[in-house]
C-alpha cells in the first residue's frame, strides 16, 4: 500500500473528469460531498440489461468512463465539493500482465482486485492503493507489482505527485 498526495489538484482532476487515462478503471463506489452527500454503487445490476447482451458489461462494476460524467456533474459549479472519495478498480485484464511481467509467481484467483482510493479533503487530492485479495498471501510482491504500476501510470500521464 502507498499512499501518494497530488501536487496539482486543477490538472488532475481535469485528466480524471475531462481526460480519458482513467477511462478503464472501474468504478466500486463514490461519495460526493457537495450541497448533499450523493453516494453511488458502481456494482451493475444485472437485470437492467436483461435481454440486451448487446450493452451489458463484461464486468461486475461500471466502468469510469460511463461513470465520469455522473460525476462531473455533481462536483462543477461555482463551489469547490466539501469533498469526495472514488473507489477505482484497476481493469481485471492487467493484474495478470503485470504479475507476469515482474515474474510473480501467485495464483490470480486469489487477488480479487487492485484497488486505487481518490479522496479530495480539506482543499488536497491523495490516492492510496490497495489490494483485494480472497485468501491470505504470506507473499506481498503483489502489492508492490500494483503500487510500481500506478507510479508508472502517473508519471506516463503527467501527473504530479510526491510519496507521502
Amino acid at each position: 500500500m502507498t499512499e501518494l498526495k497530488i501536487t496539482h489538484t486543477k490538472d488532475f482532476m481535469n485528466k480524471l473528469l475531462n481526460g480519458s487515462c482513467f477511462d478503464d478503471f472501474l468504478l466500486e463506489e463514490a461519495t460526493i460531498q457537495t450541497y448533499n452527500t450523493f453516494s453511488i454503487d458502481g456494482h451493475i445490476c444485472p437485470e437492467f440489461y436483461e435481454g440486451d447482451d448487446a450493452t451489458r458489461s463484461p464486468y461486475a462494476l461500471s466502468l469510469w468512463r460511463q461513470m465520469k460524467p455522473v460525476c462531473l456533474n455533481l462536483i462543477r459549479g461555482k463551489h469547490t465539493p466539501i469533498s469526495f472519495r472514488f473507489v477505482l478498480h484497476c481493469n481485471p485484464e492487467i493484474p495478470g500482465r503485470l504479475l507476469q511481467d515482474a515474474n510473480v509467481n501467485i495464483d490470480l484467483q486469489q487477488i480479487a482486485a487492485f484497488v486505487l482510493n481518490v479522496r479530495f479533503q480539506n482543499g488536497s487530492i491523495t490516492l492510496t492503493t490497495g489490494t483485494s485479495i480472497r485468501t491470505f498471501i504470506p507473499d506481498k510482491s503483489y502489492e508492490q507489482v500494483w503500487d510500481h504500476y500506478l507510479h508508472s501510470f502517473l508519471s506516463e500521464n503527467e501527473i504530479a505527485f510526491e510519496d507521502l
